[in-house]
């Protein structure tokens, strides 16, 4: 069935045909909070690579695998496995070839909005096209620097 804006339905998940859509919040969070190790770390950081910001995500077996470098049956036992513990849910089943199977990936974290907002101003410069720049005064080397290294620089005079 074809939604609204040409994408799948499935359920109630719409699946958008652009996979522009896709986030990296899940997988911020996977990195900063899971508890998963090994493999199945790696599993839910290939699904978060293909997830929206609600975890909804709908890569075929054939490429976790590929992302993760295992076979397509070790997919399985890992898909089925973080499952069983509650890190992904499967929201639609797929069927078979080319109907890949709906997940959600759940954040072990609550993901916070962050909205940063710009507080530029604009600088005026008094300063003509043209002009030359120059230095503060603080900023011109003292002369007790000079001094201090005509010091150090006796010091190994002598010592030679």
């Amino acid at each position: 069935m074809v939604g609204a804006h040409g994408g799948y339905v499935c359920g109630e998940v719409q699946r958008e045909a652009d996979e522009g859509r896709v986030s990296i919040k899940i997988m911020t969070a996977i990195w900063e909070h899971s508890d998963r190790e090994g493999s199945q770390l790696l599993m839910l950081l290939a699904m978060a690579d293909h997830a929206n910001d609600e975890g909804v995500c709908w890569p075929s077996v054939k490429t976790l695998a590929r992302k993760c470098r295992i076979k397509t049956r070790q997919t399985q036992y890992l898909l089925n496995d973080l499952e069983k513990s509650g890190a992904i849910e499967r929201l639609h089943m797929g069927g078979g070839r080319r109907k890949t199977t709906t997940y959600r990936v759940h954040s072990p974290a609550p993901i916070i909005e962050e909205r940063v907002q710009s507080s530029t101003k604009r600088v005026q410069s008094s300063a003509r096209k043209g002009a030359v720049a120059s230095a503060p005064e603080s900023l011109e080397p003292s002369k007790n620097r000079e001094g201090k290294l005509s010091q150090i620089l006796g010091r190994f005079a002598r010592r030679a």
